[in-house]
């Protein structure tokens, strides 16, 4: 549920990795909290396929794609855990399948 910001209120940034109030920046001017400031945000593929470029503005840190066009960093957030969670289960199936050909006995009659 959105709640607008009433008058006088600041904005509060989180940090993108653990959720909390961000207080400091990174090398990579990402807004994040005390323990997560020596941590930068490693390169990340669009859903088209090309890399993403991290820029500053007046607004913060966003990304652009040369298909897609500017992005901004939640949504960036959420392709990265997308795309970690497909390649944990492809990593996952990959074993399953090792597990089973080693299981299959292998009989040369046939």
């Amino acid at each position: 549920m959105y709640i607008p910001k009433r008058y006088g209120e600041s904005k509060i940034s989180k940090c993108p990795f653990c959720g909390k109030d961000a207080f400091s920046q990174n090398k990579q001017k990402i807004p994040t909290c005390k323990e997560h400031k020596e941590t930068t945000f490693d390169n990340v593929k669009c859903l088209c396929g090309s890399w993403l470029d991290m820029r500053e503005g007046k607004f913060g840190v966003f990304f652009t794609c040369i298909n897609c066009g500017a992005m901004n960093i939640k949504k960036v957030l959420e392709i990265a855990t997308m795309t970690r969670q497909k390649e944990a289960k492809i990593h996952e199936t990959r074993q399953q399948e090792k597990m089973q050909m080693a299981a299959k006995p292998v009989s040369y009659n046939e």
